[in-house]
């Protein structure tokens, strides 16, 4: 968190005994400057702990819950689609012995006309 790093970085520069001693020519500037920037840190870090709790906390819910969602659906579409291979196999082999069937049938039919 840079927002976090500034500030104690502000603070530490604002403690320090050396700051109020030294002379810089626009020493007034940077301490405006610092405080506002100070004061734009703790709004970042409010901004961000807002957003953490209201936004970033919902949308990881409903993340999760979309996870969830397509979780099930992912092990329906199996569970059907394994299903489904076997009904067509089923299908297959059932067709198969129809066929047999009727061809073992033709050919009585066949064997009892020519008699």
């Amino acid at each position: 968190m840079l927002a976090v790093f500034l500030l104690k970085l502000t603070h530490k520069v604002f403690l320090s005994p050396s700051f109020e001693q030294s002379f810089l020519p626009f020493q007034d500037v940077y301490l405006k400057f610092s405080s506002y920037e100070a004061e734009n840190g703790h709004l970042s870090v409010n901004n961000f702990e807002l957003l953490n709790t209201n936004f970033i906390v919902s949308l990881n819910e409903h993340r999760l819950e979309f996870e969830k969602k397509i979780k099930k659906i992912k092990e329906s579409w199996t569970r059907e689609k394994k299903a489904m291979t076997e009904c067509q196999n089923n299908f297959n082999k059932c067709r198969d012995l129809y066929t047999s069937k009727q061809s073992e049938l033709y050919k009585l039919q066949m064997a009892y006309k020519s008699r």
